[in-house]
């Protein structure tokens, strides 16, 4: 029976079996009053009765009940399901209390023993837990929203050359944080990139593997990997808004061995996500390929470690055949508010895995500041609307002066015409790239077949081999100018301050420099307190022979562009005239101004 993502055999299946399995402990609910199951009900054999749509069994103190579970991922042979995590050890209890707290009830204190099949087994059930570096701490957050999510793909996506655009597709339409890859069939020759995405890949052995990061999350590959056995594994380390969070992605093939005790025990002292192809078979996943040795391993080390949880649902299939291949496994303060789901597009032969931490990322870098058409612009409009927003009383700081007018410029840009690509135009350029491309292949191809077609049975046998060590070879590096520039370098500039020191001079000539040292030194007194003809205000007339008649360049980060000031009208360039006089005054620039 299905209670809350907890299961037990009922009925003949589970006469024969006199010891419960090893998951069993943990995917059992505290709560789970055996006599209200439904009759002849078992996780394998999927009950006939139940709507598709699969429901769920919410347990109170006494009683079960069914309460219908609505997918909001299209129906297939098997619905897509959004999922909160369910096979875990504290969190039957923390399931239990979030959903009293919802009702307005009193939540059920937890109990010590926990149902297992047939038998009642002991099992200690801690209501909550506290990690040692505690990212995912919200005991004292119950009633507020989920902070800021990590989201994370997981995929076994059997070639990602050919499946480039699409992931990029999807982390543009999804705002993916990080993907997991297996199976990637990538060599070390064949990188894989992605715009926006720092790659972190391990070359293809038994199907291999890749990690893409955004580049504003800062990341570092982890050095030396905990051992797995035979399995491909890799992992990132991720510095977040909060702290620390270790990415592990793991893909075992169907003949190699796994071991995960070593991986799933640094939950203990950090906070961990692991996620990827396990190929594991068991009974409590609802698989339906016989028990593997895999399988029985990773449910041991699941009920040997309280702090790592499974996020999977286990009545939704990762496999096209509807196996339960792909895993997900969070740290377990960081699994109450995660959530786990199958993408309803992406698939391969397996689907696609769409996880969401609730870890806050590093804030995301500014966008680039706008960038408009000047060649269609209004410049009339332009100027009058510049003219009417310019504050005639402007502000003695020189900061909020200058904000003033760039305020001012930004607002009256807006009846510039924004060159903001439409979805039209960005499927045009994406066809003139594809075609570009194309093109470009072409003629690599037509210009290897003639490069073929020269070598025959008359070629000359020293041309042919200088052109296939041509080919074959790479070039040979350059040697560098100096086996150490950088001392090389202190050492010319050591050698060039003892000879133009002061004290390689004459002894006349040293005498005469301390006899003019104190009219020098008088001098430059008199010239810093006298003014010079250049501190005066700056003239319209000045003004104008300083703007610039070229085109425009890249502008700074408020967007003003040389086209914009020259076609500012009197009264706005006045106003910019009185906030360069106000700065010349002070003798310093706005703080604006100093930021690229």
């Amino acid at each position: 029976m299905q209670h809350n993502g907890v299961y037990a055999r009922t009925g003949p299946q589970s006469a024969h079996r006199s010891k419960p399995p090893p998951l069993c402990n943990i995917l059992n609910d505290p709560e789970l009053d055996r006599t209200s199951r439904p009759p002849h009900h078992c996780p394998r054999r999927p009950n006939p009765s139940h709507s598709p749509t699969t429901n769920l069994i919410t347990a109170s103190s006494t009683s079960c009940h069914l309460r219908p579970h609505t997918s909001t991922m299209p129906q297939t042979t098997q619905p897509y399901k959004t999922h909160t995590p369910r096979c875990q050890k504290p969190f039957p209890v923390y399931r239990q209390t979030h959903r009293a707290q919802k009702n307005n009830e009193s939540p059920t204190p937890p109990t010590s023993q926990v149902l297992c099949g047939e038998r009642e087994t002991p099992l200690q059930v801690p209501p909550s837990y506290s990690h040692p570096n505690n990212l995912g701490d919200t005991s004292n957050t119950a009633n507020t929203s989920p902070p800021t999510s990590l989201r994370i793909l997981q995929w076994n996506i059997l070639g990602a050359s050919a499946r480039r655009s699409l992931l990029e597709e999807v982390a543009h339409k999804d705002n993916i944080d990080i993907f997991l890859l297996q199976e990637t069939l990538l060599s070390k020759h064949r990188p894989l990139h992605m715009r926006g995405f720092t790659p972190f890949l391990l070359p293809y052995v038994r199907g291999g593997c890749a990690i893409l990061v955004r580049k504003h999350i800062p990341a570092a590959a982890i050095s030396p990997l905990p051992d797995c056995s035979e399995a491909e594994i890799q992992g990132v380390d991720l510095t977040l808004a909060q702290g620390h969070l270790k990415i592990y992605n793991v893909y075992r093939s169907p003949t190699a061995d796994l071991r995960l005790g070593e991986l799933l025990s640094l939950s203990d002292t950090e906070e961990v996500f692991v996620g990827g192809d396990f190929n594991a078979h068991h009974f409590c996943l609802n698989s339906q390929s016989p028990t593997n040795p895999t399988g029985r391993h990773l449910a041991t080390v699941l009920e040997e470690t309280p702090t790592i949880t499974l996020l999977n649902d286990v009545d939704s299939p990762t496999h096209l055949q509807g196996g339960r291949l792909d895993l997900s496994l969070v740290s377990s303060t960081l699994a109450r508010h995660s959530t786990w789901e199958i993408h309803p597009t992406l698939t391969s032969d397996h689907h696609a895995i769409l996880c969401t931490i609730p870890i806050a990322p590093l804030p995301r870098p500014p966008a680039p500041p706008p960038r408009w058409n000047t060649k269609r612009a209004d410049w009339g409009l332009f100027t009058n609307t510049l003219d009417d927003l310019i504050n005639s009383d402007p502000s003695q700081d020189l900061e909020e002066h200058a904000a003033q007018i760039i305020s001012a410029f930004q607002a009256a840009a807006g009846t510039i015409y924004r060159a903001n690509p439409t979805p039209e135009a960005l499927r045009y350029l994406q066809s003139v790239i594809q075609h570009s491309i194309a093109e470009k292949n072409s003629i690599k191809e037509q210009k290897w077949l003639e490069w073929c077609q020269s070598l025959g049975a008359h070629s000359n046998l020293g041309s042919i081999w200088k052109k296939l060590k041509a080919v074959s070879s790479p070039p040979s590096a350059r040697p560098p100018t100096h086996p150490n520039p950088r001392k090389e370098a202190e050492n010319l500039a050591e050698s060039f301050a003892r000879r133009t020191s002061p004290t390689q001079l004459p002894n006349d000539i040293r005498r005469r420099q301390e006899e003019l040292h104190q009219h020098r030194a008088e001098m430059i007194h008199i010239s810093q307190n006298t003014p010079a003809e250049s501190d005066r205000p700056f003239t319209t007339h000045e003004l104008a022979q300083a703007k610039k008649s070229s085109t425009d360049t890249a502008p700074g980060l408020d967007g003003i562009t040389y086209s914009m000031l020259s076609h500012a009208g009197p009264v706005a360039e006045k106003a910019f005239l009185d906030l360069l006089n106000h700065s010349w005054t002070l003798g310093r620039l706005p703080l604006q101004w100093k930021q690229l």
